[in-house]
């Protein structure tokens, strides 16, 4: 071929194959068998190879990660992405539904209803039909680009159906098949399992190395937009909708539009039955005034609008046995009793422990060793017992006791007065070491990309780290010798480390884990 008939040729593999993935990631609806879309994916792929001034940067071979960044840039959002406000149960709902009325003087209003997806939410921009930026939701008014990330999610069109300009709001998030897959190919490799498929999808779209995030299924449902450029002519959230699908964005095939407040209760009967039946997590359900004129007119407060409300469903709740009481020591030394649980599923992962909090909490559940509790994840992420069931008991179960000496550094704890824990007061246990160097590198303190739970024990455990400030004199030839720790990965550590002599004075305040010193 000459270089003309690579070019158009080329540019019309790129065609095909992004509406194979329209078909099969947002339609659900696949066309040709993998191997077919295999082979014209290969000949795209060598064609660029060969003649790399053809190849366009939204190309779905970029869907593979591009080349790793070395930092995240800054987006502004054009308008604000805002919060939303929450209620709990029906009388909220109500309270709200009412007092919209009357805010708008009307008896009776329409609200688009749709489920809230337990994900990260993200802005594109899109020019003239193409992508152009991704960014995550950040404070608000702020946020970090991760478009180098999101081209790697399939259903995301690059391209859209027509050369349209606008701004789009969506939901990353991981399916819990998906998240359950990942997690055991972290186990086989050794590696920190995320807490939930939230917690996975916002680690994988906040990597520096795009790569990372291509081999990790994301998917992303779409349900807002900036009503501005190609959008103006757009009246209700209904259309939109309908608008955005034409584009070929992925939005919500359980959105409903609800006439009144007795449609609106429906609803949410009819979503928490079929909640365990959608292959992703959702936490409740978003309910939106249908007319834009309406909402443009209820405004909005500083943190969230007026015209729209999420009603959160209650926690999941399983039925587990206590196994067994042990205690973790904290990084201020607090001794926290911890129930280890037979393993039981729930809200998309392997639950087999569970925070006591304190002695005084462990008493008053009458929680026992060899009790069946009830168990939750408090706001759908960190597993809480609700209560033990005493008629379940044989008699067999055992009373905790709090140990007098720290099970890390055998020192004597002690409970001060008023002081709901029990301490280790030893500045150099180990426990508590460790857990303030994991600590210093979270992302609310100087956010070192990749030093987790596992390679901050490890640092310890080979005597390179003793506290926070030990991290700021490692080298490479101390970090190689580490399990499973490569040249390129501990090049990446020590990127992170000297990035994060950049971060302002009340991150490194927070980092330090001072006992009463807080994040505000």
């Amino acid at each position: 071929m000459d270089k003309e008939a690579v070019r158009q040729r080329i540019k019309k593999l790129s065609e095909i194959i992004e509406e194979l993935n329209y078909r099969y990631y947002t339609l659900d609806d696949p066309i040709v068998k993998d191997e077919e879309y295999d082979a014209l994916f290969h000949e795209l792929l060598e064609l660029e190879k060969k003649y790399p001034e053809f190849k366009d940067p939204f190309s779905p071979t970029a869907r593979v990660g591009g080349e790793p960044l070395t930092h995240f840039y800054q987006v502004e959002h054009r308008v604000p992405m805002l919060s939303l406000d929450n209620t709990f149960d029906f009388a909220g709902l109500e309270e709200f539904y009412l007092r919209t009325c009357r805010n708008l003087s009307v008896n009776s209003l329409e609200f688009m209803a749709e489920p809230k997806v337990d994900g990260l939410a993200v802005s594109l921009i899109y020019e003239k039909g193409r992508l152009l930026k991704g960014a995550t939701r950040g404070n608000g008014y702020t946020g970090e680009d991760i478009t180098h990330n999101l081209l790697t999610i399939k259903s995301l069109p690059l391209k859209l159906k027509e050369e349209v300009s606008l701004v789009v709001r969506g939901e990353a998030f991981m399916t819990r098949s998906s998240f359950q897959l990942l997690n055991e190919e972290r186990a086989k490799k050794k590696l920190p399992l995320f807490a939930n498929p939230r917690n996975a999808a916002a680690g994988s779209l906040r990597q520096l190395d795009p790569k990372i995030a291509a081999q990790r299924p994301l998917d992303i449902i779409f349900y807002g937009f900036v009503k501005e450029n190609d959008l103006e002519q757009i009246q209700t959230q209904q259309e939109g909708l309908e608008r955005l699908r034409s584009l070929g964005f992925k939005t919500s095939k359980l959105s409903r539009l609800c006439h009144d407040l007795q449609d609106m209760k429906a609803y949410y009967n009819f979503l928490l039955q079929q909640r365990e039946n959608i292959p992703y997590d959702i936490d409740g359900i978003v309910y939106k005034v249908n007319s834009l004129h309406l909402q443009e007119l209820l405004g909005t407060t500083s943190r969230a609008p007026r015209w729209a409300i999420a009603l959160k469903f209650p926690a999941v709740e399983k039925v587990t046995r206590i196994k067994d009481i042990v205690v973790n020591v904290g990084r201020t030394g607090a001794l926290t009793p911890v129930a280890l649980l037979e393993p039981v599923q729930l809200m998309g992962s392997t639950v087999q422990r569970a925070s006591l909090h304190n002695e005084d909490i462990l008493k008053e559940k009458d929680v026992k060793i060899g009790d069946w509790a009830v168990i939750r994840k408090a706001g759908d992420v960190i597993p809480e017992i609700v209560k033990v069931l005493p008629e379940k008991r044989t008699g067999e179960e055992k009373n905790f006791i709090m140990p007098s000496l720290c099970p890390s550094c055998s020192s004597r704890v002690v409970r001060l007065p008023g002081d709901a824990y029990t301490r280790c007061l030893n500045p150099t246990c180990p426990s508590q070491v460790v857990e303030k160097i994991i600590h210093f590198a979270s992302r609310a303190a100087m956010d070192i990309e990749g030093l987790g739970n596992q390679l901050a024990l490890q640092l310890y455990k080979e005597g390179l780290v003793k506290d926070q400030g030990d991290l700021y004199l490692l080298e490479e030839k101390d970090l190689i010798r580490l399990e499973r720790m490569a040249q390129k990965s501990a090049n990446n550590l020590l990127q992170a480390i000297e990035e994060s002599k950049k971060r302002p004075l009340h991150r490194l305040l927070y980092g330090l884990g001072i006992r009463f010193v807080g994040e505000r």
